[in-house]
């Protein structure tokens, strides 16, 4: 490897890396049935994720629906009491 180039000047030195190699080596030993067994566990993951969040999507949902309830409720009672300042006044 030289740091001269082609026009006599010093430049730094190019190091090129080659990835092909990384990569046959992650790949080493796996093939197909071995990507297709880590798509079937990543697609399960998926799913039971998937599920997992509809789940707390509805639980969600009850709760919004109790909140609103409560909140009614709230809103009557405190009208109650407001009436019955009033009217002992």
């Amino acid at each position: 490897m030289s740091i001269v180039g082609t026009t006599g000047k010093l430049s730094s030195p190019v190091i090129k890396r080659s990835t092909k190699y990384r990569f046959r080596m992650f790949n080493r030993g796996r093939g197909r049935y071995g990507d297709m067994k880590m798509m079937k566990k990543m697609e399960m993951k998926n799913l039971e994720l998937y599920m997992k969040n509809m789940s707390v999507m509805e639980a969600n949902k009850k709760l919004k629906k109790k909140a609103e309830i409560l909140h009614q409720e709230n809103q009557v009672l405190m009208s109650e009491l407001i009436q019955k300042k009033l009217f002992n006044f």
